[in-house]
């Protein structure tokens, strides 16, 4: 488990055990931060979360810049959760989507970046989608992962259906 420094979302910054149903999030999200960062349109981190996202939706632009600082440096970002650590009670996510554009500058560490998820470790999704545009600039390290859907994705529990992606991805060579 990453030792978090920020964690951040539109809705809450992070969950475990809890049931979020028919909940919309609009706004914007703009921040430099100097340490790791977690951030979701909705929920920045959930850590063997045993919750569910039901019935809904964010629309959230989130510009992020992360500037020299710290061991290990990271940032997990998506429309909806910035990471999910859940390696034996997954978050189940159905029936929702996120829309936004979403930038993000890291100059100096890893970025996992996706229209739903930064990271999901064990990640159930069904009936979700993704719009808007992800992109990546100044990126310097090798560890960049992007994806319109999840950024970074696996585990055990492991569970997609009915899901897609019309996000537009940019991002360095």
């Amino acid at each position: 488990t990453p030792s978090l420094t920020h964690t951040i979302g539109g809705l809450a910054g992070s969950i475990k055990n809890a049931t979020i149903s028919g909940v919309s999030v609009t706004g914007t999200i703009d921040g430099t931060f100097r340490k790791n960062t977690t951030l979701g349109g909705l929920v920045g981190y959930t850590n063997e979360a045993n919750s569910s996202i039901d019935r809904t939706y964010t629309d959230v632009d989130i510009t992020v810049s992360r500037s020299v600082g710290g061991a290990n440096p990271y940032i997990h970002i998506g429309g909806l959760f910035g990471i999910d650590v859940a390696s034996t009670t997954p978050l189940t996510i159905s029936n929702s989507y996120a829309h936004g554009d979403i930038l993000v500058n890291n100059s100096n560490g890893a970025t996992s970046l996706g229209g739903l998820g930064g990271s999901g470790l064990g990640t159930s999704l069904s009936n979700a989608y993704s719009s808007g545009s992800l992109t990546l600039v100044d990126a310097t390290m090798d560890s960049q992962r992007i994806g319109g859907l999840i950024g970074a994705i696996g585990g055990d529990n492991l569970e997609i259906s009915n899901v897609f992606s019309v996000s537009q991805i940019t991002a360095p060579d």
